[in-house]
């Protein structure tokens, strides 16, 4: 017969695990974005970026009317400065002095000139795991997986770049660009699955996304 202290410990663990996986099925991982991933220029497959860790801030104070506490909501107005009217959004526009004249732009003119790249993630090359260093992380990584439901064979072909670069001992650098930032240039560092003897994932398989500094 097994020791009545050992069968409590192994159902206090189980129990353990069977609440944990419970919380993580509650609190469901919600995707940052999905984007193309660029392997080569006729090559690209679909995946999605989470957020594992995320420094928590305080709130935004809000403001609230003295008489009746009720919040308020903030409005800016444009004003033209020879009539006094209040001016609408397609009367407003931007301009560049170019030839001692005013060139007019349109909004669809400035976010074009703003858009340096589509957004996706670009890969750059591959380094030495070697080369990383711990203070390179000096914020919060993104989570990339695979997105097979955006693209068929998306599994496929992420699995065996990430089990190629991990048999390598390699990262990849890639170039990461998104609708409401510039381009920044991350580290992709390969993760495997990993499993406990219960068989209950402990780590999926994907890349955790290294924002470098001073790029």
């Amino acid at each position: 017969d097994e020791d009545p202290g050992v069968l409590k410990e192994r159902m206090t663990c189980r129990f353990e695990d069977l609440r944990s996986q419970l919380r993580s099925r509650q609190f469901k991982k919600r995707a940052v974005g999905t984007l193309p991933f660029v392997l080569t220029p006729k090559l690209q497959i679909a995946v999605k970026l989470y957020v594992l860790c995320k420094e928590q801030k305080k709130d935004a104070p809000s403001w609230l009317d003295a008489r009746t506490n009720q919040p308020l909501k903030t409005r800016t107005s444009w004003i033209c400065e020879d009539t006094g009217a209040e001016l609408q959004d397609h009367q407003i526009q931007t301009y560049h002095v170019y030839g001692g004249e005013r060139v007019m732009l349109s909004k669809d003119d400035m976010a074009q000139i703003k858009t340096i790249a589509e957004p996706a993630i670009t890969l750059m090359g591959f380094k030495s795991q070697e080369r990383m260093r711990d203070y390179y992380n000096y914020r919060s990584a993104y989570f990339m997986y695979p997105d097979e439901g955006s693209m068929i064979g998306s599994n496929v072909a992420f699995h065996s770049l990430l089990l190629k670069m991990d048999v390598k001992k390699k990262f990849a650098l890639a170039r990461l660009t998104s609708k409401r930032s510039q381009p920044r240039f991350v580290a992709l560092w390969p993760q495997r699955e990993v499993r406990d003897d219960e068989q209950v994932q402990r780590a999926p398989p994907g890349f955790h996304v290294i924002f470098l500094p001073y790029a």
